[in-house]
């Protein structure tokens, strides 16, 4: 049996996309039907010009591509990108972590007895001060004003305490028309194929049901375990989606930030 061999998975699955440039069926037809007439262009030039003539013509080309593509890549460098206060997104994928008890007693409290709660008041409760679920407030609250659905990914701990967090942000946000939904719990300290199966399904949800672009959709890695972030991170670059992550400087408000990655030429 052949071992799999996920760098050349990966490679294939690229070059796919980078040939067809886009999953849509629609871009799909219009890209066959390019690729078809290019094909019924080479066959007119065969048969006007000879095919004999032609013959050293495809092997020759195909060693310059390569031999140009080869030459260039070993002049590129790989860098990280970090972008402030990133484009707005339609559709937000975040990890969800366990609060802690007393933290959310207090949030329940909030919502029982504050008919005007608001993120601001969150932030300056001095009984609240960076309780785990701050920082996925604060990644929704960047993209206030364009995004309609919320998918979170929580551990087996924070799923119990879903229904909660969803009222909050109803709360908090209450004349904006957001879909809030949950995808398969996950455990963020010992299942990374799990999360990431989890990471993609949302991904999938937010194209095929919700209609989004890629362009429209992030993934906010700021809760949740470092093997979270990384099936994140994983699944987000091969699937070609942003990644964002709150960053909360000394004394400072919060920052939404983006990282992505580029190349630049030695």
């Amino acid at each position: 049996m052949l071992k799999r061999n996920p760098q050349l998975q990966a490679a294939l699955y690229h070059a796919m996309q980078a040939a067809l440039g886009t999953h849509q069926l629609a871009l799909l037809i219009v890209v066959a039907v390019l690729l078809a007439s290019l094909g019924w262009f080479a066959d007119f030039l065969y048969e006007v010009i000879g095919g004999a003539r032609l013959a050293w013509l495809f092997p020759v080309s195909l060693l310059a591509i390569w031999w140009l593509l080869r030459n260039y890549r070993n002049h590129l460098k790989i860098q990280v990108i970090e972008e402030q206060n990133p484009p707005k997104a339609k559709g937000v994928l975040m990890f969800l972590s366990r609060l802690n008890p007393d933290a959310l007693q207090l949030i329940q409290a909030r919502l029982d007895n504050d008919p005007a709660i608001s993120l601001l008041a969150l932030r300056s409760d001095p009984d609240l001060q960076f309780f785990s679920w701050q920082m996925n407030l604060e990644a929704i609250a960047h993209h206030i004003g364009r995004i309609q659905y919320v998918m979170v990914l929580p551990s087996p701990q924070s799923q119990e305490q879903f229904a909660i967090f969803k009222q909050l942000v109803k709360r908090l946000w209450p004349g904006v028309h957001l879909q809030i939904e949950t995808l398969p719990a996950a455990n963020y300290k010992k299942d990374i194929h799990k999360i990431a199966e989890a990471v993609e399904q949302g991904f999938r949800q937010l194209t095929e049901q919700c209609s989004l672009s890629p362009g429209d959709q992030v993934i906010d890695i700021t809760s949740g375990t470092s093997l979270a972030t990384t099936a994140g991170v994983i699944i987000a670059q091969a699937e070609g989606r942003r990644i964002q992550y709150v960053e909360k400087p000394d004394a400072e408000p919060c920052q939404v930030l983006q990282a992505d990655i580029s190349f630049r030429k030695e």
